[in-house]
């Protein structure tokens, strides 16, 4: 099994998931260190969306264009795999999200 690096949690400001609603309040960077800036992707370890952050540091549906660059990108593959961690703690722990 492969390992991820994630960076320490930072706490952010309190943001719901835009797709299943459940609120944020801390993010780690995948594959190094520090806080998230605008336009950076994170994934909802609750329903395992891929993200991204806006200027305000709200959480937002990536659009497609930001997507299909993200995926030519070096992040995908780690973005991937956070989706697989996030699941996979999801059903170990029986916990299935329901909107807030």
């Amino acid at each position: 099994m492969r390992r991820t690096h994630v960076g320490e949690g930072v706490n952010m400001r309190p943001s719901p998931c835009p797709v299943c609603g459940k609120v944020l309040d801390a993010a780690s960077m995948v594959g190094g260190e520090g806080r998230p800036k605008p336009g950076d992707f994170t994934v909802c370890m609750y329903c395992s969306n891929i993200l991204r952050f806006d200027g305000n540091f709200s959480l937002r549906q990536p659009d497609d264009r930001a997507l299909i660059m993200a995926q030519r990108s070096d992040i995908w593959p780690l973005l991937e795999r956070v989706q697989r961690a996030a699941r996979a703690v999801r059903e170990e722990s029986g916990n299935f999200t329901k909107r807030q």
